[in-house]
């Protein structure tokens, strides 16, 4: 016998078997006998029908499947006495086999990909700059002014702390209604950051059934084939007429609403910007230590071009597809076609299972792993964040699914400390983004 193994890619095998005719003679005749014995032939008891009428009714065909099913047997037999581990369902993709003469076969089959991580280490990783501002704190401090304030009717307009309900009427370019441009009751909140600047400057000091004026410029961009670009540059103008007007009371930031609004975290108007500032730059913190997560994990996969296994693509893609599914089902949204979301997502499976695979790997090449005193550790952190006491969060952290996600996280600490993580000005950031 005689097998030859051909590399296909690092995740795929194929093995080809030849036996010479008198090899593979006494290994048919076997499986060809267990056949027979499971015949039933009319006028013969089971099993028992003469081999001239058994090779008259079926002619070659039980030698054919017995073929088959022997090159299966012995596939499993060389890959058990090789230590071959193999990923998911090999593959016969070619049987060559005639009574009386040799027989070979090839088989297909995935393993798992032996891996040489590259430049996982001293790389320049960029990152935006986050930082909260004092701009951003009143900001958030108008909106939650705004969600608790109340409305009241009022007779004029006197600055921006209204809401307006308006009948519109788009004009021609000679200031005359068109017909069909007509919009009834639309409600425009004054103080709403994404209002035109114009409708608020013309409306202040206006009463019910009082009208004016606005226009708006619409700047429409057309990319084509030519890779040429033409730029629409419409002007509409529309006549509004006032139906009603509501004042927006704001509340006062006293010690009584910011103890409510805070759950009573703070006391005092300087105690809340401070913790809002705090908050902020939290969520900035979280943001960009994401961000740090996937650049490096984008820099660790374009340094190392290997194929993974379609086993684990597929069911990565499943699992995908049912989350979706889920997630649809919840939000009462339309449910994803499973032949386009797979088809849409492939790529995306594709780098998360190398992503775990090239992950698993820097874990064992640098032996990264997670004490008992640095889960500790990590509980005594993050427990004031979220408002638990560090014990009831060191058992949790301690159960199998957390401790998989801390290891996680212990990577990336590991990627972080180990590669030049590198702050720069967020607008300089995004520019480079755009550009890529």
């Amino acid at each position: 016998m005689e097998s030859v193994i051909t590399n296909l890619s690092e995740s795929e095998k194929e093995i080809s078997f030849t036996y010479t005719a008198e090899e593979i003679k006494p290994v048919l005749d076997a499986e060809i006998s267990k056949q027979i014995k499971k015949i039933q032939i009319d006028g013969f008891r089971k099993g028992k029908a003469p081999m001239h009428i058994i090779k008259r009714v079926y002619g070659d065909a039980l030698e054919y499947d017995a073929a088959e099913k022997i090159s299966n047997k012995l596939f499993w037999e060389n890959v058990k006495s090789q230590n071959i581990n193999l990923i998911g369902e090999p593959a016969l993709v070619d049987l060559n086999f005639k009574p009386g003469e040799d027989f070979s076969f090839k088989v297909r089959f995935e393993v798992f990909p032996v891996i040489e991580v590259k430049n996982y280490k001293d790389n320049e990783i960029e990152v935006p700059d986050l930082i909260a501002t004092d701009v951003e704190v009143e900001q958030e401090i108008r909106r939650i002014r705004l969600s608790n304030a109340t409305n009241e009717p009022a007779d004029v307009v006197l600055d921006d702390n209204f809401i307006i309900e308006v009948d519109l009427q788009r004009l021609s370019n000679e200031g005359t209604p068109i017909d069909g441009a007509f919009q009834k009751g639309v409600k425009i909140q004054l103080f709403n950051e994404q209002v035109n600047k114009e409708i608020v400057e013309q409306a202040k000091d206006k009463k019910v059934n009082d009208t004016f004026k606005f226009s708006f410029h619409d700047h429409t961009h057309h990319n084509h084939e030519e890779q040429t670009e033409n730029h629409d540059d419409h002007i509409y103008t529309y006549e509004a007429t006032i139906k009603s007007i509501e004042k927006v009371n704001l509340p006062e930031l006293n010690e009584e609403f910011i103890k409510r609004i805070t759950r009573e975290k703070s006391t005092t108007e300087e105690e809340l910007r401070s913790n809002i500032l705090k908050d902020l730059q939290s969520y900035y913190n979280s943001t960009v230590d994401e961000m740090t997560d996937i650049q490096l994990e984008k820099k660790i996969l374009d340094s190392n071009k290997f194929s993974v296994p379609k086993y684990f693509v597929d069911n990565y893609l499943q699992e995908m597809f049912k989350q979706e599914t889920e997630r649809a089902k919840q939000e009462k949204k339309r449910l994803p076609e499973q032949a386009k979301f797979i088809e849409s997502n492939r790529m995306k499976a594709e780098n998360s299972v190398k992503w775990i695979l090239l992950r698993d790997e820097i874990t064992k090449l640098e032996n990264v792993t997670l004490s008992d005193e640095r889960i500790e550790e990590i509980a005594k952190e993050n427990a004031e964040k979220i408002g638990l006491t560090a014990d009831v969060l060191l058992n949790y952290y301690k159960s199998d699914e957390m401790k998989s996600q801390l290891l996680s996280k212990e990577i990336y600490r590991y990627l972080k400390e180990n590669n030049k993580i590198v702050k720069i000005n967020p607008d300089d950031y995004n520019k480079k983004m755009k550009s890529i």
